[in-house]
C-alpha cells in the first residue's frame, strides 16, 4: 500500500518528477520564503509576489507553484503569532515523544 500526499495534484497515480524539477521546486520555495515583504507601496509588493509566482508556475505548473507559495505563507505567518508558535512547540514535543517510544 502507498500513501501519497497530493499537494494540489489532481491525479491518482504517483507522477514521476525529474531531479531538475525537484531542484527548481526547492529554489522556488526558498524564493517564496525569503521574499521581500516590506514595500512602500502595496502594489509593488503584490507585483513582486506575482512575479515569483509566475516564475514558479512556468517551471512547475500552476498547481505545484500554488502549493509551494501557500506553504511558505503558512510557515511565515505561523512563526509570527503565539498560537502558531505554540503549535510548532506541541508538534515538536509530540514528535520527540513518538520517537522515544520507538
Amino acid at each position: 500500500m502507498w500513501v501519497v500526499e497530493r499537494h494540489s495534484y489532481r491525479g491518482w497515480h504517483v507522477p514521476e518528477v525529474s531531479a531538475e524539477r525537484i531542484e527548481a521546486a526547492r529554489q522556488h520555495v526558498e524564493c517564496f520564503r525569503r521574499r521581500k515583504r516590506d514595500f512602500e507601496e502595496d502594489q509593488a509588493g503584490f507585483e513582486h509576489a506575482l512575479s515569483l509566482i509566475r516564475a514558479a508556475a512556468d517551471d512547475l505548473g500552476v498547481d505545484w507553484a500554488c502549493d509551494l507559495f501557500f506553504a511558505a505563507e503558512r510557515d511565515y505567518w505561523t512563526g509570527r503569532n503565539r498560537a502558531g508558535i505554540n503549535e510548532i512547540i506541541r508538534d515538536t514535543d509530540t514528535r520527540r515523544t513518538e520517537s522515544a517510544r520507538r
